[in-house]
This record gives C-alpha cells, sequence and structure tokens, in this order.
C-alpha cells in the first residue's frame, strides 16, 4: 500500500514539474521615427512554448518563432501597432 502511494505521488509531481506552456517573451525594442517625422516604436518577441522539465529533464523553450511588431506614437499619446510581416518572415525558421 504505502509502495502504491509513493508511486502516486512520485508521478503526481511529475506531471506537475513537467507542465509547459505558452510564453511570449520580449527580445529587444527600439524607437525610431518614421520619414514623416512620426515616432515609432519596433518591438521583437518570442512566442513558443517552454516548460519546466521535471529534475533538470526536459527544462526549456522548444522551437518558437520570432515576431516583429511597429507601433506609432499618436498625437494623443496613443499607440498604433501593426505586425510587421516581412521581419516576421525573414526571422522564421526555415
Amino acid at each position: 500500500m504505502a509502495k502504491n502511494l509513493l508511486l502516486l505521488l512520485a508521478f503526481a509531481t511529475a506531471a506537475i514539474g513537467c507542465s509547459s506552456g505558452q510564453v511570449r517573451y520580449l527580445t529587444a525594442t527600439r524607437w525610431t521615427a518614421s520619414p514623416g517625422g512620426q515616432r515609432v516604436f519596433y518591438v521583437t518577441y518570442y512566442e513558443g512554448t517552454c516548460g519546466s522539465g521535471f529534475m533538470g529533464v526536459g527544462k526549456g523553450c522548444k522551437a518558437g518563432d520570432s515576431k516583429v511588431r511597429r507601433c506609432t506614437l499618436l498625437a494623443d499619446n496613443g499607440v498604433t501597432c501593426v505586425d510587421e510581416a516581412e521581419a516576421t518572415k525573414a526571422l522564421a525558421k526555415q
């Protein structure tokens, strides 16, 4: 009985420790000015799946994608953001 309980506890711990989830990590940012004089903010980020592993095994991030967004600062201090499809495509794994 104790052996079964110990095995059940070990399995539950492994299942919780090996959990993974969708993540988004900010990788770089850059302010610049567009040719029209507007302030533009570029954001690059990684989007993928990362896991905590179990006792150091399986820990880390699996293949994901790097993405780029361009945000334009508006006169009322709001922002409008759009995906930069060409830049994202250039960063994609082949």
